[in-house]
């Protein structure tokens, strides 16, 4: 019987077989690899050679019918030295052009099959992409090309590896377009063209950006004489031989030529002209742009006029005559110019204010207050100049004055009236330019009317507002004055602290126990509040206050409100007990011999949790602290000379602190120390 191990000898062709342990096997393997190269990734084939890119990989793969393959092996071009392939390979590190790839197999028994080999030409370079942008165009000093709706654009590429495989490009941010014929933009406006160009391996050319400006309105021409532009249905009157000049704009591209003719005489470029007169004539013009935009002809008709416009001025509203005969207005009046001219028209009007300059005529306003001289004249289209007319007017801006008077007092605007009794209130104005007009006022959320004297009487607070206004129409701005009438008084509450117990209606307090007053008034608030001690002693305050001696007290309290009210006083009845004081301890420190023994002996009170700790004190005096975590704790506090006894009794005034600690607890400690 065969037995077969899973490792086993595999053999060329040896002269001599190693003998075998017993029942083994082995099997002799004289067949070559043969491996193959396939090259993955974006490539190319033409008649002249493989293109592939830096992107792609070649995989060795290598078949052996025998034994099987171990390992592949490569070399690019006239490298000596044969690499061990790991996996697929990478052109990524190639020059750019021609390479070969030698590649061979060997199987486990260490046959080499026969080398072979792959060339390729390595494309690393992008293409080239350009566009031709045909005729009309025209490039600006700016840098900005212009062109018309039928100008062409074509686009092209060169690549000297691979070859272009494609050209792409889009208008505005649009879809990426395949070109294949030229083509235009025919919108107006400023256009983004963007290309670029593949090869036939994937490499991309980056984007080219080509700004491009479609200009399909052309220019717009005015004829002009003397800084005065005519339009094409006018006729022009003059009254003198008048020179002209041809003004045209264009908003894309540019002008190129201006042109004009004199009744149905050729056309000619343009250059300053005169026409006489002493006829009518026919004056045509027109122009074109640089991307050949002609503008349709336009004409304008001369004519002979020597008479000078009329001008009057209207008064706009707010105005009012004073009795003297002024006129009055504010500085939001209107004054507006009228001009007429029965032959060439009007051209222009214009004003000035208090012999100022002269200027061009639009609806105006006066804002300086006082007494103002108004001039204004009109010229018309052929320059006559009209004579100039006035006007003289007072402009008065400023709205009355109001006084609210309150209960006969004269009040501010803001001010807050507090009153216990009714309110009367009355409100007077004044104006020393156009007069008053009007006087109202508004009871908190009620209508405006007109001010007469009234009465504020129910119980609240009431917000008056009041203003005037002239007959000009100014008016003052609102003001006011809050009035509260306030008949009832405030509502006082005691507040008695901690530590009390009440027994019928009686509080029994320490001489800790804060007490304090707190008063309510809704309307007017609160003025004051005091109280008064009825004991041993009597004793007034307002503030926050304890009692630190034995006995039964009567506090009476009561509050005042801002508008006077009183109220009603209140009493209550405390029974004041103070603590009395523990007896006096001594302490003194532990001598270090004795801490020792009882550390040693385990010495300790039974149901003390800690020792009282001695702290160092003024000479003449310490203070003690004792607690035992199960025992509830009062509180005292206060100083006593050192070593010397507490005193007690009602004359004592001294205040003690002891926490959590009863006179058992204090002795057993003592003891213990000792």
């Amino acid at each position: 019987m065969i037995r077969y191990a899973k490792i086993v000898y595999l053999l060329s062709a040896l002269a001599v077989m190693p003998p075998l342990p017993d029942g083994w096997c082995a099997t002799l393997d004289n067949v070559t690899p043969s491996p193959t190269a396939v090259v993955e990734g974006p490539q190319h084939t033409t008649l002249k050679a493989l293109f592939v890119s830096p992107k792609a990989t070649i995989r060795l793969a290598a078949t052996n019918n025998g034994s099987g393959v171990a390992r592949a092996e490569y070399r690019f071009d006239d490298a000596d030295q044969w690499k061990t392939l790991q996996g697929p390979l990478s052109l990524s590190q190639l020059p750019e052009g021609a390479h070969t790839l030698f590649y061979r197999s060997v199987d486990p028994a260490g046959t080499q099959g026969q080398a072979q080999s792959l060339s390729f030409s390595l494309d690393t370079t992008s293409p080239v992409s350009s566009a031709q942008i045909g005729s009309p165009n025209r490039t600006a000093p700016s840098g900005k090309t212009f062109i018309s709706a039928n100008t062409t654009i074509t686009l092209s590429a060169s690549d000297a590896m691979s070859g272009i495989a494609q050209i792409d490009y889009r208008v505005d941010g649009g879809p990426w377009l395949p070109f294949r014929e030229i083509f235009t933009i025919a919108n107006e406006g400023e256009h983004r063209l963007e290309y670029r160009s593949t090869d036939n391996v994937g490499n991309q050319d980056a984007v080219h950006i080509l700004s491009l400006i479609t200009d399909t309105t052309p220019p717009i021409t005015s004829l002009t004489s003397a800084g005065h532009s005519l339009n094409s249905a006018d006729a022009l009157y003059i009254r003198q031989p008048t020179a002209f000049e041809l003004d045209a704009v264009d908003m894309l591209s540019g002008i190129a030529t201006r042109e004009y003719r004199i009744d149905e005489g050729g056309w000619l470029p343009y250059e300053p002209f005169r026409v006489d007169d002493r006829t009518t004539h026919v004056i045509s013009f027109r122009s074109t742009d640089q991307v050949g935009n002609r503008e349709s002809a336009k004409s304008v008709t001369i004519k002979i006029d020597k008479t000078p416009p009329v001008t009057t001025i209207s008064i706009g509203s707010p105005q009012v005559t004073s009795t003297s005969g002024a006129t009055m207005v504010t500085d939001s009046t209107f004054f507006t110019l009228q001009a007429e001219d029965s032959q060439s028209g009007v051209d222009a009007s214009e004003y000035r204010l208090d012999r100022g300059d002269w200027l061009p005529y639009s609806p105006f306003t006066i804002q300086e207050p006082g007494e103002h001289l108004i001039e204004y004249r009109s010229i018309d289209r052929s320059g006559n100049v009209e004579t100039a007319r006035s006007k003289t007017v007072t402009v008065d801006s400023a709205p009355p004055s109001t006084v609210l008077t309150v209960n006969r007092q004269s009040r501010q605007n803001g001010d807050i009236v507090i009153s216990a009794t009714a309110s009367q209130v009355s409100c007077t104005a004044t104006d020393n330019n156009a007069g008053v007009k009007t006087v109202e006022y508004k009871l908190d959320s009620s209508q405006w009317l007109p001010c007469k004297p009234f009465s504020i009487s129910a119980q609240g607070v009431h917000l008056v507002e009041y203003r005037s206004s002239d007959r000009l129409g100014n008016l003052e701005p609102t003001r006011f004055v809050k009035i509260t009438i306030d008949q009832t008084p405030p509502e006082t509450s005691l507040l008695i602290g901690t530590p009390k117990t009440v027994e019928n209606g009686v509080y029994r307090i320490s001489d800790k126990t804060v007490i304090a007053l707190e008063a309510e008034d809704p309307l007017s608030g609160v003025a004051t509040s005091e109280y008064r001690i009825s004991g041993t002693s009597e004793r007034y305050g307002s503030e926050p206050f304890t009692i630190a001696t034995d006995g039964s007290y009567r506090i009476s309290y009561w509050s005042v409100d801002r508008a006077g009210n009183r109220e009603k006083e209140k009493s209550a009845t405390v029974i004041v007990e103070v603590p009395k004081p523990p007896p006096a301890a001594v302490i003194r420190p532990l001598a270090k011999e004795r801490t020792a023994d009882l550390a040693a002996d385990g010495a300790s009170a039974p149901d003390q949790k800690q020792v009282l700790p001695q702290t160092a004190q003024p000479a003449d005096s310490a203070t003690m602290q004792a607690s035992d975590a199960g025992m509830p704790s009062d509180t005292y506090s206060g100083e006593y000379p050192a070593d010397t006894a507490v005193p007690s009794g009602p004359d004592r005034t001294k205040e003690y602190t002891v926490i959590g600690i009863i006179n058992g607890v204090v002795i057993a400690v003592i003891m213990l120390l000792l």
